[in-house]
């Protein structure tokens, strides 16, 4: 292989270019059959996903300002191949950090060559990393005619001296077949982020030393303002506060969902008119900034409307609940308030978001979210007192619906009846737009009857809505 060449064997695999809006769990029937596995690990992150690209000299010069504006948070820049040094990264590494992208560096690397070389040209060329830095990456598909032992070696060197270099723990490229063939499989670096290769139509197969990954590459024949020619596209499982947190510049507000006592968006929570119903959301705080008695649950979409549903335990019209005590980063907070239903009966719907009042909204750019119109109610309201589906969650007078107190559960959180979804840490934000993550481990403590329980509920909760409408 040329050192000069951007990508190997991975890179170049006629594979399907992935439709991310359509991830589906199971494995591909038209991966590329590099190696052989008999239990693959296939593991889907629908959402959320936070696109970036890498790149080397080969993308020439890059319109930084302009990948930002493209929506790519994250990129990263290729230092060199093995001792090769690449002509742009100078160029690339303070560019990008004046576009406002959240940057990282990788290393082509070259088992027969000396690791340790090749690692001090990487903490050379980055040093400490800061603010805004991401871990510096390892870019393992090239065995340099040297045995599994020798390269797992060399890659366990180059993990050490780069850490200690750099003060963040590197991130492992690799392709499945590319790892189980050339690095004997082995799991003494499955404690590193794996950073998975994969050009499939579906959810990529990771190596059976990890279970899950942390970065997909899924084309590389992807185009992006900013950049001539072809680019490299790949996506994070998770928010951009967690791709800022690994970056060591998380929002000062972010907020991830835990729970809620009311249905899930995709099923209706009917109400009289005039009944007056407890509720309560429960979220973490993923930020860097502590929640005090000025966050606040408030109506979005738009911001600040006047509320039909306001009860007496409101603050305002406006704002449900505020904090009381301070909550810090990484820990969870459960707003309570309560909906009282308008006098008119009709189909009604009901955002919410977090402000910290009078400094920012959760959601301005630059913070961590959630969007305006992720939490949300959806509330039927009668005149004829029909309860329907309500209450803590799910089916009326019992705890078995879909919802509960916790719906589909990302965080660990678990709830009345609540659907767990396996495979990743994603919660269902109260929307049925944003649906966790999924592998092939199934449903926990699920099983067929239960998934088959989800799929008439939604069914039952879809012919629901086209009535209503």
């Amino acid at each position: 292989m040329s050192r000069r060449r951007a990508r190997s064997s991975l890179a170049s695999l006629p594979v399907a270019l992935v439709a991310l809006a359509a991830v589906g769990c199971g494995a591909d029937a038209g991966q590329e059959p590099l190696g052989e596995q008999e239990s693959p690990v296939v593991v889907c992150h629908a959402s959320p996903t936070v696109e970036g690209i890498d790149v080397s000299e080969f993308q020439g010069s890059i319109n930084w300002s302009q990948v930002k504006g493209s929506g790519r948070a994250w990129a990263y820049a290729r230092i060199g191949d093995g001792t090769y040094m690449d002509s742009t990264f100078d160029a690339n590494w303070p560019a990008m950090k004046a576009a406002g992208v959240l940057r990282g560096a990788y290393q082509y690397f070259e088992p027969g060559e000396d690791p340790t070389t090749q690692a001090n040209i990487v903490v050379s060329k980055i040093g400490v990393l800061g603010a805004g830095d991401l871990p510096a990456m390892i870019d393992v598909e090239a065995t340099g005619g040297q045995t599994a032992t020798t390269i797992a070696a060399h890659i366990a060197t180059w993990l050490s001296v780069v850490e200690k270099g750099t003060g963040k723990k590197p991130i492992i490229y690799t392709g499945k077949y590319f790892w189980q063939d050339h690095v004997a499989d082995t799991t003494q670096f499955n404690g590193y982020s794996l950073w998975l290769a994969a050009y499939v139509s579906g959810c990529p197969d990771t190596p059976d030393a990890w279970s899950d990954w942390k970065i997909w590459q899924y084309t590389s024949t992807g185009s992006i303002p900013g950049i001539s020619g072809n680019v490299d596209h790949d996506v994070f499982a998770g928010t951009l506060a967690d791709v800022q947190a690994l970056a060591g510049a998380g929002a000062a507000y972010a907020a991830k969902y835990v729970s809620q006592s009311w249905p899930l968006a995709s099923s209706a929570m009917t109400m009289t008119a005039g009944q007056t119903v407890a509720a309560s959301i429960t979220l973490k705080n993923v930020g860097t900034k502590a929640w005090d008695s000025s966050t606040k649950l408030a109506t979005s979409n738009p911001r600040d409307r006047a509320s039909a549903f306001q009860a007496s335990d409101w603050l305002s019209a406006n704002r449900l609940d505020a904090v009381t005590g301070t909550v810090a980063p990484g820990a969870s907070y459960k707003f309570t308030f309560s909906f009282h239903a308008p006098s008119a009966p009709g189909s009604y719907h009901e955002y919410f978001n977090l402000v910290e009042d009078g400094v920012a909204w959760f959601s301005d750019p630059g913070q961590g979210g959630p969007a305006d119109d992720v939490m949300e109610a959806w509330i039927e309201v009668t005149a004829d007192g029909d309860a329907g589906v309500g209450g803590d969650g799910g089916a009326a007078g019992g705890d078995a619906g879909v919802g509960g107190d916790g719906g589909l559960v990302g965080d660990g959180a678990t709830g009345d009846g609540a659907l767990h979804a396996d495979g990743g840490d994603v919660a269902m934000l109260g929307n049925s737009r944003h649906s966790g993550g999924c592998s092939s481990g199934g449903r926990r403590g699920g099983g067929a009857g239960l998934a088959m329980l989800g799929v008439g509920l939604a069914a039952i909760a879809a012919w629901r809505r086209r009535q209503a409408r």
